[in-house]
Formats: C-alpha cells, sequence, structure tokens
C-alpha cells in the first residue's frame, strides 16, 4: 500500500465559523470542473451515480495502484459490467475477491469479530 496523491490541485480552506465539511453540491460542482480527458472518460463510463467512484478509481489510476478495493456493490457492478468501456489499468474489486486473487485462504469474519476486544 503506499500513499495515492490527489490528480488535481486544489486546496481547503478553513473558516473560524460555519461549517467545516463539503456540501453534496459542492462536492459535484468540484466533479463538473474536471476537465482531465481520463476523469472525463471514466465518468462517462461509470456514469455521474457514480461520480465519486470515478474520481477515486482515476486518483487509483494516476497512482499506479494495482487494485480499487470497494464495498459498494452497484458500484462494483458497474464496473465489473462496463470493464471494457473502463479500459482501466486499475482491477476494481471487493476485498473478499483480492484475497482470493492473493491466494489468501478466506477469513471467518464473525469469528475474528467475536475475538476483538473493543475496550482491549
Amino acid at each position: 500500500m503506499k500513499y495515492a496523491p490527489c490528480p488535481v490541485k486544489r486546496s481547503v480552506t478553513f473558516a473560524a465559523s460555519g461549517s467545516v465539511g463539503i456540501t453534496e453540491e459542492e462536492q459535484m460542482e468540484f466533479f463538473r470542473s474536471i476537465r482531465h480527458p481520463r476523469f472525463q472518460q471514466i465518468r462517462i463510463a461509470i456514469g455521474d451515480a457514480h461520480v465519486d467512484d470515478a474520481y477515486h478509481l482515476w486518483t487509483a489510476e494516476e497512482a499506479a495502484l494495482d487494485a480499487f478495493l470497494t464495498m459498494d456493490r452497484r458500484f462494483w457492478n458497474v464496473a465489473k459490467h462496463g470493464f471494457r468501456a473502463l479500459d482501466s489499468t486499475v482491477l476494481v474489486m471487493t476485498p473478499k475477491e483480492l484475497g482470493e486473487h492473493l491466494g489468501l485462504q478466506p477469513v471467518d469474519i464473525e469469528r475474528l469479530a467475536g475475538e476483538i476486544n473493543p475496550l482491549g
């Protein structure tokens, strides 16, 4: 694993008052402002319902990562069915698929959760 830098130069301003977060409309305005051809390709292939995932996949490509992990089943389905249109160098996978891809034994998540002591 490595740091994946943002492929777009941007800045965040913090104010002494008001909300610190960014609204959904502000996020969409940011995504609409990106004119990079590859981001536009991914955005068209995935659709605006997953524009945030398109941005993260583009970030993964720019960082030359091997895989983009997602637990969003709807995005995973869109990426898998539109894989040819995506023409991505990054595999879109669930954590379970990554484990299988790496040849790891399946993990009993329920057993592991029972072993974790949250107050430990």
